[in-house]
């Protein structure tokens, strides 16, 4: 999953920023991280601060779909491995408010 999740971001960051197609790719990313948990927290883990900013704002949608109290604990500490991602503490909020565990 994580080699995926990576060739998709690096083609992502060759496209222009307003190509709707980025859209479509982050789907294909959200879909590929709401198959289990445990899974999805071992890519995250794996991910390197670039990639993390690139899908953050799926965490919401991944957070809703599987609703588990690890995933939460992984988005934590993806705040404190990466605090220069200045809207990552926000996405993970929104992930955190998205369930009620």
């Amino acid at each position: 999953m994580k080699e995926t999740i990576t060739e998709m971001i690096e083609v992502m960051q060759k496209k222009h920023p307003n190509d709707p197609t980025v859209i479509s790719d982050l789907e294909i990313i959200e879909t590929l991280l709401t198959k289990d948990s445990r899974s999805t927290i071992d890519c995250l883990n794996q991910l390197n601060e670039t990639e993390i900013s690139w899908i953050s704002a799926c965490f919401e949608e991944i957070s809703a779909k599987l609703k588990s109290k690890e995933l939460i604990q992984c988005f934590k500490q993806l705040v404190i491995k990466y605090p220069n991602i200045s809207y990552l503490k926000q996405d993970v909020q929104d992930a955190i408010d998205v369930v009620d565990l």
